[in-house]
């Protein structure tokens, strides 16, 4: 499945369409932008729904968690934790119809 992952943490609507029209299935943010940007980022959610793009969320905190499933993430890659434990405990924070 092609991914796009962008740097800076934003990505704008038309970049997600730009994203879509080269093949792309997904695209990952970080999680730090859902908390920092949550109305962007519900914007970006439905942009990307739209365009039949996935949002991937990498996760590493609770907050991001949430923030993303608020926002209308449903898959998530849990990353930037100190030790498999904490990567297992974020993971069970993750609603169960999410894919993580």
């Amino acid at each position: 499945v092609p991914v796009i992952r962008r740097f800076p943490s934003t990505l704008l609507p038309l970049q997600a369409a730009e994203a879509a029209s080269v093949g792309a299935k997904a695209v990952a943010i970080p999680g730090a932008s859902f908390v920092a940007e949550a109305e962007a980022m519900g914007l970006l959610c439905a942009a990307c729904a739209a365009l039949d793009l996935e949002m991937v969320a990498e996760v590493s905190d609770g907050a991001e968690i949430d923030a993303a499933f608020e926002a209308g993430v449903r898959v998530f890659c849990i990353r930037g934790v100190a030790d498999l434990d904490e990567a297992l405990a974020l993971r069970a924070r993750v609603p169960a119809a999410c894919a993580a």
